[in-house]
């Protein structure tokens, strides 16, 4: 038996360029819009930690240089 997922629409309005690329995306991977969205937040999530992570080590790397 499959587990049913509750999915929660907000109403977000997207840009046309946006679905495209959502859309494209979900051609290329053959998945829906929700894995593609999903999938596309987190990899931007950890690609902002990193930039926050790397600020923060180059601000103590000039402090100890100091």
């Amino acid at each position: 038996m499959r587990k049913v997922q509750i999915k929660t629409s907000r109403g977000y309005r997207l840009k046309p360029s946006t679905h495209r690329l959502i859309k494209s995306l979900e051609e290329i991977t053959q998945t829906d819009s929700d894995k593609v969205l999903e999938a596309s937040c987190t990899l931007y999530y950890r690609q902002i930690f990193k930039i926050e992570e790397n600020k923060k080590l180059t601000i103590t790397a000039q402090r100890k240089a100091s």
